[in-house]
């Protein structure tokens, strides 16, 4: 038989001819340079240590050295490692000793010494067992070393298994070819390649199956992968030749059978012998290759390590794809199906990407004719009969399951394999329109899931020509490799010479092919529209935005505005297109969905990148001169208005933002001047009637949408700016209409109907959000402190109603009671007359700055303004029992007053002491009991249950704002996060209760505006009290460290607000003794409802989150020790005169602030104020002695003070003792007591030398 070179045995390898060995020695050598130097990276900063684990004298272990480097970095090429395991295979076969090279190479890639293996490597299982467990265990006591394969990120483990394979399947090549050559020669001795081939495939299996050590489970999985593929590849060539040889024994034979012929005879006994040596070379390979199927292939498929599966996996799938015959039957296709529900996703993911390159591969066969594979039956298009063509029925379901899979790449995968046309045929239709839909429904994780959907919906389910995304990305992939053969041949050139000679050609086609292009996209859109109102319910059409983002640079009909917005005129009007038939309600509502998601991507794409510019520019091109005439055909439909006012609100204020800034530059100014400057005039009439409308009034986000457009046009236009105060001045006249008057207010006067009042309020207030004076255009008629006056009647009123006897019901209130949208709608509009009138007083100050008292005069009336504002919320929050969403409002607008009265308050002209805000006790109890109720209607906190929350986790990120879905279904689509309160007026209004989501987001939003509140009677209030007994609660507390839910959040205010006390209290003794008061309120009033354990437990938490502590003898713990002492004082005696009203007051949850180590408190302060105390309880009176431990008092008759009237007082006092006794004195250090000794050394000394100077006079 024809003895095949060892170079063209891997499967799907380029071929290489037999080097000779002064290349192979010259290659060796580059790449060990290469490697030393550098040039290969990877980790090859721990080679040394890998280097001493190799053993071998000078020359040979240079040689291994180099293959090592080749291994853990790569090496310049995949020949490298060939050559090196051909050059190994070689040298065993010389001299068998040199065996066991290759699996020291093997141990220390693994990260192994192989010192423990034997000299000789044989097959026997004994030796084998003996020798791997004197390595395991030698690998057991040792930890791995840097850069070894245990060591490598798992990227990187996979490049180094994958080597190793090729590095063993190209020396297992050269084995196999000399043991088939050995085969026929009788008596080869043991050092043959026969047993050669047997002791390593021996060795292998053993060394796979038999350790512990992942990473040298590893290694040997990968090395005898590698031998098995070439084995089996050895055999097909074997195969293949026995083959041959039959069909030329069968010629030969027929032929001698009609005429004898002696020299046909000896070339029919050739052909038997060189059978009968090719079925033994069959055999020879067969035996070790089921060894190593049985022993390595099946037991790796179910190893405990993912790596070691995926690695099993694609060695099965190769070896399908190249012998179908043997691995296409016996369960192994069943194995493959198996891996798709691998618990590991890397396990699924290479199993999906495998089948799905095998069916590529057919399907490339298919397309390129396969004549060879037609010719012979015998190839691998038998496996159309067998291997997993046998299993397609049960791959594309399971594909179609993948689809669905938690892992995004998995789910990419699933659904870029259902494209191929083999399996997408086979998808039923219940599985396809699964798929189909994963473009609405995926979510933002599986954006490349979502984008092969959509890529499998335009290539199989729209008709020709589609979107033209597929074909598309077809396109450009055969681009792509025909640019990489031309310059694989050198032919870069002559196409460069051919593009320049067919550039006239392509601009006629081009402008042939324009008109083609315009009816194929127009075709396109018309598809996709189909689509989705075929795949949507008519409640989800704003799921198409997902669509259109997962198309955005991939279909160019997506960038086709005038055709869209043509589209959308088609069949009204009596112009040329009065005969075609219009599109329906549902097709047009689709349509603006999809213009209005392409305007907002290219919205996005201009933000991120300036080239882009030029697609919005084409879209203000071909839409704004549309758009009046769009706004008149559907102003009825309230859908279709508010994606109209959405698009023209991205395009408006985009270009006159450019337009605004365009002269900052020469640059700027080129690309302003290619802007289209003029604004169609209708357009602007258009806006003012719908954003005045007050017989059909917008919702509250599509008049905000209108009112920003107005705003826009106004920024650049004067004319706009007119009429925009115009209509702002006209809906202030409506409103003071409307609205009560003031001199009205001893009888409760009628007021216009509830639907009047919200549509004349609603669109002032959405005009004064986006940047229209509404107090300046109102303030010279008066109307503007009507307007205040009248709202605050009304909310009055309400309040009054509310707090009557059964109240009014929410959804029938009494008559000339507002209902909850119009009353926040009047919060609404007082905060914003409010906004504007210190805006305006501003500007007024600051240009009569020589008038000082007109500007005092606004000051007071701006703040008795605030005053009123604040009084009227304060008791709308007291009275409002049943719309949640309303009082949380109310608690909204009276902290962005408080804050407004604040700023005015503090202002460095005319600051004064009298000015800052007043906040009632009455306002406080209200504030408290309000976030009490907060926190009472969330599920979160009542259940201490964690639960995941969309919104939530948006309010988490971006602080008070919530990013709004594009599933939000009560809501039009919006564009920028929204406040948490306006989150819930537009979603959540027209219901009494909120759904658990909505109380999450009003517990975290209310609990923010608590710890970050600058006015002291609230942050150490009765408010911040309800919020710091949330700390009592389990879990983290900081933001970065706790789940995305209401529970962990809330405790993240709670203790934001501790530290911030802390930081406070560091600064002054009187913020100090009012931090501490409001953390042993909040103690003894967590004691009274849940116990004194629970009291000192919140004690224990406020402790903690108050770290960390402050520098003992800094001013800052001088500052604390004063503000604890005065706390603890008066706090006891508080709960001392208590004792008529309640007489539960416990005392002994402060003793653990007492018990701190970092207590800042002064020892003599601790003592005095222990005396204060007890002279206070009556401890110190002589029937009071006879008390022997504190806490247990035996009260005499007639004490002053009875010891149980106040519990914990005893606890109280005796730490305080002990606080107080704790500062012990120190021993001096060793150097004041040698100078101390020194001192009274010398002092005996003078005093003995005086002595016995007087001794001697006196003598």
């Amino acid at each position: 038989m024809r003895a095949p070179s060892c170079e063209e045995r891997l499967p799907q390898q380029p071929a290489m001819h037999a080097p000779a060995a002064a290349a192979a020695a010259a290659a060796a050598a580059a790449a060990a340079a290469a490697a030393a130097a550098g040039h290969c990276g990877g980790s090859s900063r721990a080679l040394p240590g890998a280097r001493r684990r190799l053993a071998g004298r000078s020359e040979e272990g240079l040689e291994q050295e180099a293959a090592l480097q080749a291994l853990m970095t790569g090496g310049p090429n995949l020949q490298l490692l060939r050559t090196f395991g051909e050059r190994w295979a070689r040298s065993t076969l010389k001299d068998s000793s040199k065996a066991k090279d290759g699996l020291v190479l093997l141990c220390a890639t693994a990260g192994v010494r192989g010192a423990r293996l034997p000299e000789r490597i044989d097959g026997t299982p004994e030796t084998t067992k003996a020798a791997l467990a004197a390595v395991v265990r030698e690998a057991q006591s040792q930890a791995p070393p840097s850069g070894s394969l245990a060591s490598l990120p798992a990227a990187s483990a996979k490049q180094v298994a994958a080597r190793l394979c090729h590095f063993f399947a190209a020396a297992v090549a050269c084995l196999a070819t000399a043991a088939g050559l050995e085969g026929s020669q009788p008596g080869h001795g043991e050092g043959g390649a026969p047993a050669l081939l047997r002791s390593l495939v021996t060795w292998l299996a053993a060394a796979a199956a038999g350790t512990p050590v992942r990473a040298l489970r590893l290694a040997a999985s990968a090395a005898g992968f590698g031998a098995l593929q070439a084995l089996n590849y050895e055999r097909c060539i074997a195969r293949s030749a026995g083959a041959e040889i039959e069909k030329q024994l069968a010629a030969l034979q027929a032929a001698s059978s009609h005429r004898p012929d002696a020299l046909q005879a000896g070339r029919v006994a050739r052909l038997v012998r060189a059978r009968a040596d090719a079925r033994k070379v069959i055999d020879l390979l067969t035996t070790h290759s089921k060894i190593l199927q049985d022993t390595l292939l099946k037991p790796r498929l179910r190893d405990a390590a993912p790596s070691i599966r995926s690695l099993a996996l694609n060695c099965l799938v190769r070896l399908i794809h190249s012998d179908p015959e043997t691995f296409g039957t016996g369960g192994w296709p069943q194995r493959v199906v198996q891996a798709f529900c691998d618990p590991s996703a890397e396990v699924r993911l290479r199993a999906v990407q495998l089948a799905s390159q095998f069916f590529a591969r057919r399907k490339s066969m298919d397309d390129a004719g396969a004549p060879e594979a037609c010719a012979d039956q015998s190839g691998s298009l038998k496996a159309a009969d067998g291997g997993l063509w046998s299993l397609t029925a049960q791959l594309v379901p399971l594909l179609a399951e993948r689809a669905r899979d938690v892992d995004p790449k998995v789910a990419a995968a699933a659904v870029r394999g259902l494209r191929l046309p083999c399996l997408a045929k086979l998808l039923s239709d219940a599985d396809f329109a699964a798929v189909a839909c994963l473009c609405f429904v995926a979510p933002e994780t599986h954006l490349a899931c979502r984008v092969e959907a959509v890529l499998l919906v335009d290539q199989h389910l729209l008709p020709e020509p589609g979107l033209g995304a597929a074909a598309k990305e077809e396109e450009a992939a055969r681009r792509k490799e025909a640019s990489t053969r031309c310059r694989a041949h050198g032919v870069e050139e002559v196409s460069e010479a051919a593009a320049d000679e067919a550039e006239p050609r392509r601009a006629e086609e081009e402008e042939s092919s324009n008109l083609e292009q315009h009816f194929g996209a127009e075709r396109g859109i018309l598809a996709l529209i189909d689509f989705l109102v075929n795949y949507l319910p008519p409640n989800q059409l704003q799921l198409s935005s997902r669509v259109v983002r997962a198309l955005w640079g991939r279909a160019d009909c997506l960038l086709r505005w005038a055709t869209m917005a043509d589209l959308c005129l088609m069949g009204e009007g009596a112009g040329a297109a009065d005969g075609i038939p219009a599109l329906s309600g549902r097709q047009r509502l689709g349509l603006l969905y999809v213009l209005e998601a392409s305007v907002r991507c290219a919205v996005r794409a201009a933000e991120n990148d300036s080239k882009s510019a030029t697609w919005l520019q084409a879209a203000a091109a071909g839409l704004l001169p549309r758009l009046p005439r769009l706004f008149e055909l559907l102003g009825s439909e309230q859908d279709c208005i508010a994606l109209l006012a959405l698009i023209s609100q991205r395009l408006l204020r985009y270009l006159c933002f450019q337009s605004k800034h365009a002269g900052a530059g020469p640059s700027d100014g080129a690309e302003a001047r290619e802007m289209p400057l003029e604004l169609p005039r209708g357009l602007l009439a258009v806006l003012l009637r719908l954003a005045g409308s007050r017989e059909a009034p917008q919702p509250p986000r599509v008049a905000l949408h209108l009112s920003d457009c107005l705003a826009s046009m106004a920024s650049r236009s004067l004319e706009a700016q007119s009429a925009c105060q115009g209509l702002a001045a006209e809906l202030c006249k409506a409103c003071e209409s409307r609205l009560p008057r003031p001199h009205t207010r001893g009888a409760r006067p009628p007021f216009s109907s509830d639907c009047e009042l919200a549509a004349s309020v609603g669109p002032l207030v959405a005009l004064g959000s986006r940047g229209v004076d509404i107090w300046s255009c109102s303030e010279p008629q008066g109307t503007a402190n009507h307007l205040l006056q009248g709202a605050i009647y009304l909310l009055e009123a309400r309040s009054i109603a509310m707090t009557g006897p059964g109240g009014a019901s929410e959804m029938q209130p009494a008559p000339g009671v507002i209902s909850a949208g119009s009353a926040a709608h009047l919060l609404d509009l007082m905060v914003l007359l409010l906004f504007w009138r210190a805006r305006a007083g501003q500007l007024h100050a600051s240009q009569q700055r020589d008038t000082a008292r007109p500007a005092a005069e606004g000051k007071a009336g701006f703040l008795l303004a605030c005053s009123l504002v604040r009084a009227c919320c304060a008791k709308l929050l007291a009275a409002e029992k049943r719309s949640l969403v309303l009082r949380f409002h109310a608690f909204s607008a009276y902290m962005t007053v408080l804050h407004l009265e604040i700023g005015a308050a503090v202002l460095p002209a005319d600051a004064d002491a009298t000015s800052w805000p007043r906040v009632s006790a009455e306002h406080a109890e209200a504030l408290a009991g309000t976030l009490d109720s907060f926190f009472d209607r969330c599920p979160a906190l009542v259940l201490a249950q964690e639960r995941q929350s969309v919104s939530l986790d948006k309010v988490c990120e971006t602080g008070w704002r919530v990013k709004v879905s594009g599933n939000c279904l009560p809501m039009t689509a919006v564009d920028q996060p929204l406040t948490a309160s306006r989150w819930l007026l537009e979603q959540q209004l027209s219901w009494p209760t909120p759904d658990e989501e909505g109380s999450e987001v009003i517990a975290v939003a209310s609990s923010r505006m608590v710890a970050e509140c600058e006015h002291e009677a609230v942050f150490t209030g009765p408010a911040a009290q309800r919020l710091l007994r949330e700390l009592a609660r389990g879990g983290p507390t900081h933001a970065d460290l706790a789940p995305p839910g209401a529970l962990a959040q809330v405790r993240a205010s709670a203790s934001t607000l501790a530290r911030r006390l802390r930081r406070l209290g560091g600064r002054s003794h009187p913020e100090a003794t009012r931090g501490f008061l409001v953390q042993f309120g909040a103690c003894t009033q967590h004691a009274e409802q849940l116990g004194i354990q629970a009291g000192m437990r919140l004690a224990e938490a406020l402790i903690l989150e108050a770290q960390p502590p402050s520098a003992p003898g800094s001013r800052a713990a001088v500052r604390l020790g004063k503000g604890l002492a005065a706390a603890l004082q008066r706090h006891s005696l508080e709960a001392i005169q208590s004792q008529g009203i309640s007489r539960h007051a416990k005392l002994e949850v402060l003793a653990p602030w007492l018990r701190d180590a970092a207590c800042p408190l002064p020892a003599g302060s601790a003592k005095q104020l222990a005396g204060t105390l007890a002279a206070s309880l009556g401890l110190l009176t002589p029937a009071c002695k006879k008390v022997k431990k504190p806490g247990r008092a035996i009260a005499s008759q007639g004490s002053a003070q009875d010891l149980q009237s106040v519990p914990g007082a005893w606890a109280l006092v005796h730490a305080l003792q002990v606080r107080g006794s704790a500062c012990l004195k120190r021993s001096m250090s060793w150097k004041v007591k040698v100078q101390d000794q020194a001192r009274r050394r010398r002092m005996r000394c003078t005093r003995k030398s005086l002595a016995a100077a007087a001794a001697g006079g006196g003598g």
